[in-house]
């Protein structure tokens, strides 16, 4: 529905009232176009306002609009009301409507219409019903039409005025005697009658809004009215100026309604506003209110206490500032609830301003505004770092209990079926009261054999063991390794616990790992000689690849003087030699380099910081642009994230791949793409190419040092490239490996560590 415009209002309803008439209303201007239609109208013919021809006419039937046009003018010209009947375009076809309109003479001129569906009639009069009792039946419909309007005015408990500016006098209609407390026709309309109907303090305030409505067209004031029996109640008022044909005002046309129970409220609001600020000064706990979005409109004093705030240092800020990013969930899941109108109670990790931690436990409650929106948020906090510490105290001691329950069902379960363990028990004084085992033959003991004796004095010199022994009389859970006869033992011992908590003794399990711990420090022993052998191998590779670059420079330097200074000497025989010796010193400089950037994977472990793989790829597609030219190849690539690594060995592992991708092509030209998914923590990469393909026997055997699948005449290369690039991946903590097809195309795959945020 289209709120009508000013020209509406000389007609004395509103536009909410014409708005929901249930009979189909317009309203046209001056030159016949349709500013206004209600409900009923875009209900009835299926059509908004904003999409109706301005000319009515045009919603006729197209027989029909040549009389309609002519009606209006008539009508308009004379000064008379419109009284027709038409066919008009409705949501169910072309219908018969039967149009009244009365215009105002005041300017600018309108026109209201209402319409009655008398499609029907005319159909009837097709069968020849009496045209007379039809009309009789319309004139009915309309009467019962207006009777609903002014039961909807009533219903509505609207009072309809209308001030004549030049005599003074007011008349009014509707609600207007109920709305003042008086009986039918007691109001004179003089203006000192309407005067002492108004309390006393709200003269001026309905003056000024007076004079402003003179220069503004509208007036609106809200003031009491004093019934007869000296009883007050708020009422809203709000006309529109009518001015004559020269702009002079000379009336005002308004309408009144009560507000007393919107007042009430409000003042009922502001009353509960002041109590609870003087609660909130002195409470305790932390008490805020927040907007919709979490930002602090109120924070009380407390916050200075627990959370080291200064109150006015929180207002305007978003309540996410204050909490750790890990933590945000809980406080999120608690908003969203709120917003849905629902209290919730949330205990959450927050911090104080200095930064360190606590534990809070708040219960929010929505505020819901006149429209049932939530607008504000009032949260409820208190510390209960020490209620949560307790409770994870209580729930460790839990798991330590269940733990002990669980071993001991294992140990005993091992017992049953014989293992070569000692089982025993002391009491609190360390007198043995269980000894059981195979495990008790490697001490030349039986079971039961030392049951009665005490155990400070049977272990007296194995100090380690006894210490195990006094931590478990004293409460503790120890396990351990001690050595006994020349076996080594691993110890597991626990407190017994009475009905009342106190240590009524110890349990414990002694297993013989005198072999295990041999192998284990064979094993030590033999990883740290592996470690050291490639330790000294890596600086091996190292110093030997950095070392063959000067002869290697002085190869290729001297072997250029030879053949510029013994140029007109040299056959061809002796050219091809000359070539043959700079190839080989190019290849070896090639074999050098690549073994001192993998001798350096190791001696200079990857630098990890945040870096943009798309600006990697930019930069290593224009070192390639040269074979990119000739080979003809396109490379394209999904958006590239920022990884956390080391930029300069991630530039050689898309340099060796896309490298690859280039070298081990086909005759069909060159595709290549580098893809990337997100995969949990981690980007998983692909490098996809349509060349030669590899077989799947020999995917392992790529990825080691110096193997190569095709002779150098085929493809250069010296076997080294996707050796540096598993170790790079690896070093990064990622996984290198490849699918492929042989004629059809390989992809490398490798996982690499992403960062928090960021996708270029």
């Amino acid at each position: 529905m289209t709120h009508p415009p000013p020209l509406f209002q000389p007609f004395m309803l509103s536009q909410e009232t014409l708005g929901v008439l249930p009979v189909v209303a317009w309203v046209m201007n001056e030159r016949g176009h349709v500013v206004f239609v209600n409900e009923a109208f875009e209900r009835t013919c299926g059509v908004t306002m904003e999409r109706l021809p301005s000319d009515f006419a045009e919603l006729c039937d197209e027989h029909d609009r040549a009389f309609v046009r002519s009606a209006w003018r008539e009508a308009h010209e004379a000064h008379a009301t419109l009284n027709f009947e038409a066919r008009v375009l409705t949501a169910e076809g072309y219908r018969w409507w039967h149009i009244q309109g009365m215009a105002q003479d005041a300017a600018p001129r309108a026109w209201l219409c209402l319409a009655t569906d008398v499609h029907e009639r005319h159909a009837a009069l097709e069968r020849s019903v009496a045209e007379a009792d039809e009309r009789a039946r319309l004139t009915e419909a309309l009467q019962q039409t207006l009777a609903r309007l002014e039961m909807t005015l009533s219903a509505g408990q609207l009072g309809l005025w209308e001030a004549d500016l030049a005599s003074g006098k007011t008349a009014w209609e509707g609600e207007m005697d109920r709305l003042y407390g008086l009986q039918r026709g007691e109001f004179d309309g003089t203006d000192d009658h309407f005067r002492r109907l108004v309390h006393l303090d709200d003269h001026s305030r309905m003056q000024a809004a007076y004079e402003q409505a003179l220069r503004t067209g509208v007036y609106s004031a809200s003031f009491r009215a004093v019934h007869p029996d000296g009883s007050t109640r708020w009422l809203q008022s709000v006309a529109r100026v009518v001015r004559d044909h020269e702009g002079r005002p000379v009336k005002l046309i308004g309408v009144n309604y009560d507000i007393t129970e919107r007042i009430e409220a409000a003042e009922a609001l502001s009353a509960s506003e002041q109590r609870f600020r003087l609660l909130a000064e002195h409470a305790s706990d932390l008490v805020c209110l927040m907007s919709p979005e979490g930002v602090y409109l109120y924070a009380s004093p407390s916050h200075r206490r627990i959370l080291g705030f200064e109150p006015d240092e929180l207002i305007g800020r978003n309540v996410y500032e204050l909490f750790p990013p890990h933590d945000l969930s809980e406080i999120e899941r608690s908003h969203e609830a709120v917003l849905a109108g629902r209290p919730f109670t949330v205990t959450y990790r927050g911090q104080r301003k200095d930064g360190t931690p606590l534990w809070l436990e708040s219960t929010s409650l929505p505020i819901l505004s006149d429209d049932g929106q939530v607008s504000q948020l009032q949260v409820t906090t208190r510390d209960v770092t020490e209620r949560v510490e307790a409770r994870e105290a209580l729930e460790r001691l839990n798991a330590n209990l269940e733990t002990l329950v669980r071993e001991r069902t294992e140990t005993l379960q091992a017992v049953i079926r014989g293992a070569p363990i000692i089982l025993y028990s002391v009491s609190p004084d360390g007198t043995f009261v269980l000894s059981e085992g195979q495990g008790l033959g490697k001490l030349g003991l039986s079971g039961g054999e030392i049951v009665g004796q005490n155990i400070f004095e049977l272990y007296a010199s194995s100090p380690e063991t006894l210490e195990f022994v006094r931590r478990a009389l004293s409460g503790e859970l120890a396990t351990g390794v001690v050595k006994v006869l020349d076996l080594v033992w691993e110890m597991w011992v626990a407190p017994r616990f009475d009905e009342a908590g106190r240590v009524c003794g110890m349990i414990g399990v002694s297993t013989e790992v005198t072999e295990r711990v041999k192998a284990e420090e064979e094993l030590r022993r033999a990883n740290a000689s592996l470690r050291r052998s490639n330790e000294e191998l890596e600086r091996f590779a190292y110093v030997a690849s950095h070392d063959l670059q000067q002869p290697l420079r002085a190869v290729t330097s001297f072997t250029g003087l030879l053949e510029r200074r013994l140029e007109p000497m040299l056959d061809d025989k002796t050219r091809q030699y000359m070539t043959y010796v700079k190839d080989g010193a190019k290849r070896m400089k090639t074999l050098v380099d690549d073994l001192l950037a993998f001798a350096r994977l190791d001696s200079a472990p990857p630098r990890f910081d945040s870096v943009n793989v798309a600006d990697i790829a930019r930069t290593v597609l224009q070192d390639l642009q040269a074979e990119l030219d000739e080979s003809g190849a396109v490379v394209t690539s999904d958006d590239l994230p920022l990884v956390r690594g080391d930029s300069s060995q991630l530039t050689q592992l898309l340099q060796n791949l896309l490298s690859n991708a280039l070298k081990f092509r086909r005759d069909a030209p060159s595709r290549v793409h580098v893809g990337v998914t997100r995969s949990g923590m981690m980007w998983h990469f692909t490098v996809s190419d349509n060349g030669i393909g590899i077989r799947p026997e020999h995917f392992d055997r790529i990825f080691e040092m110096f193997e190569r699948l095709h002779t150098r005449e085929q493809y250069e290369g010296n076997g080294v490239g996707l050796a540096i690039c598993r170790k790079i991946v690896e070093g990064h903590g990622g996984r290198l490996w490849l699918e492929s097809t042989p004629e059809i195309g390989t992809t490398f795959h490798f996982i690499l560590p992403g960062v928090t945020k960021g996708r270029t």
